[in-house]
């Protein structure tokens, strides 16, 4: 027999399994989307982390962890973040354009400085 806590473990459990069926997205991404909207960068960063190192070929925890550095303004790091999506689909064009995006970005902010 269960006892409360498992049997509370187990609705969690299964509940996020639902939530990943209808919305096509885990449950830690949806929560790391929640954080990113409410503007705690650092703890949708830190789940994002969390998801990557549970399922490191989940491209789309890389591409929001890569969108949340580069709304950071930490360009280096969001380059890092697309290069490891790329990496895991080499023929994602929407990851390539965002890291030329980035460069763009850095070489203006060069540009404007001297």
């Amino acid at each position: 027999m269960k006892s409360g806590i498992e049997n509370i473990q187990t609705m969690k459990q299964e509940l996020a399994r639902e939530f990943e069926k209808e919305l096509g997205v885990p449950l830690g991404v949806a929560q790391n989307i929640a954080y990113h909207d409410l503007g705690n960068f650092c703890k949708a960063i830190e789940t994002f982390r969390m998801v990557i190192k549970i399922k490191p070929d989940y491209i789309e925890a890389w591409k929001a962890m890569g969108r949340t550095y580069e709304y950071l303004g930490d360009f280096d790091k969001a380059v890092k973040m697309y290069e490891k999506a790329v990496e895991i689909n080499p023929n994602n064009a929407e990851m390539c354009l965002e890291i030329g995006d980035m460069y763009l970005h850095t070489l203006f902010g060069i540009l404007k400085r001297h």
